[in-house]
């Protein structure tokens, strides 16, 4: 009996070893898959692909990789969301080019949304291949086709075969000049209410990095394409029995207490967006700004006198009333960084509330002005700063003599 029992211990004893390196053995990170160097239980796995997918359309959600080329740089998801919200979900019918196509985002997802031929163009052999696969794999060769090489010659061929873009897409790498290269072949391709579409971050362009700019085609010469605007109720490529391209006036409203060159900057590029742009000085007496609000408008006036489609006004009371009495669609606003984000998303929510087909679009400063505002400005020269840099020499002058006659009477 005694000999049994302490065989049975003996077994117990093992059996409850046995368990313990085995608890022990699952506890302890898996040091054999550790990289060298590499702290106990680091395990080394594979990085997952980079991709982005489709927004809309029969295709929605569908991913694509992004393959890792020299130059390759997908549009910004946001920015290409809201892109194809002006665009709008249904572009039944129209033609559709993608000069730079890259993961081909552009221009599959304006296939996805009905678009009935869709051109992509790519030149590294690797995103060639990875753009065929997609094409094939979404069954949609007969309405996307890949042309093997660049967009110039993208656009010879389309232009010898008559073909006419309604919308065509230049998104190329930044900083390789390639913008200016393409535009000029760019215009025989265009229809006449066509638009192009394109982003550039290039040092000689002063529009901030990653900037969307519209032109559109409108028997203009080659390389001199009209600019125009697409806000989501406004589609001028479509139509194309005659239907006329509806004018869009957008109003850019502020202080300006003074005028700087970050609001001359937003009012030139907004001027090549948009048909019109009404610049709106506010009365704004709460604030108790240094000039009064006919001072602002005549320095307003003066600064941007040599944009022929830009007009200063003034007033007082609601903005959205201001906006229905000049028929104005667009409303824009400058977005210095996230510390105007959540102000100016309030102030685009009521105003929509409070006028539904109202648009506003944001646009940010370039970096030679994203720190600069009317109030700094103003703090600056009240204390003998310099503040010529940052105004026009208009403004600069009477601002000076505002300051002065200011010292002078006090």
């Amino acid at each position: 009996m005694k000999g049994r029992a302490r065989d049975d211990a003996a077994r117990d004893f093992e059996a409850g070893r046995r368990g313990r390196e085995g608890r022990r053995r699952e506890a302890e990170p898996d040091r054999a898959a550790s990289a060298p160097g590499k702290p106990a239980g680091t395990v080394k796995r594979a990085a997952a692909a980079h991709r982005v997918r489709i927004i809309g359309g029969q295709w929605r959600r569908t991913p694509l990789t992004v393959v890792d080329a020299a130059g390759l740089r997908p549009t910004p998801d946001r920015v290409r969301e809201t892109l194809f919200n002006w665009l709008g979900n249904d572009l039944s019918g129209l033609v559709c080019v993608d000069l730079y196509a890259g993961t081909g985002a552009l221009g599959l997802e304006a296939a996805s949304r009905g678009a009935a031929r869709v051109w992509l163009a790519e030149t590294e052999p690797r995103v060639q291949r990875e753009l065929q696969a997609v094409i094939e794999r979404l069954k949609a060769a007969d309405r996307v086709q890949l042309h093997r090489g660049d967009a110039r010659g993208l656009l010879s061929r389309l232009a010898m075969q008559g073909v006419r873009a309604d919308i065509v897409f230049v998104d190329p790498p930044f900083r390789q000049g390639l913008l200016d290269a393409v535009m000029p072949a760019l215009a025989p391709v265009l229809a006449p209410r066509g638009v192009d579409l394109r982003r550039d971050g290039g040092a000689a362009d002063r529009r901030a990095a990653g900037e969307l700019v519209l032109g559109a085609g409108a028997d203009c010469p080659a390389g001199q394409c009209r600019s125009g605007a697409l806000p989501s109720a406004a589609h001028p490529f479509r139509g194309h029995a005659g239907d006329d391209m509806k004018h869009i006036t957008a109003v850019y409203a502020g202080t300006f207490d003074p005028l700087t060159r970050g609001h001359e900057e937003l009012v030139r590029r907004a001027a090549s967006l948009f048909d019109e742009i009404v610049v709106a000085v506010a009365d704004s007496r709460g604030k108790s700004p240094l000039f009064e609000p006919d001072e602002r408008e005549a320095l307003a006036r003066e600064a941007l006198a040599q944009y022929p489609n830009v007009k200063v006004v003034r007033f007082s009371g609601l903005l959205v009333n201001l906006m229905r009495k000049l028929d104005a669609q667009v409303l824009v606003r400058g977005l210095r960084g996230v510390t105007d984000f959540d102000y100016e998303f309030q102030l685009a929510g009521m105003n929509t509330k409070l006028m539904p087909e109202l648009e506003t679009v944001f646009m940010t400063p370039s970096e030679d002005y994203r720190y600069v505002s009317a109030t700094l400005v103003r703090e600056i020269a009240t204390m003998g700063g310099d503040v010529a840099q940052f105004v026009s020499p208009i403004v600069h002058q009477r601002l000076q003599a505002k300051l002065a006659a200011r010292v002078k009477g006090a």
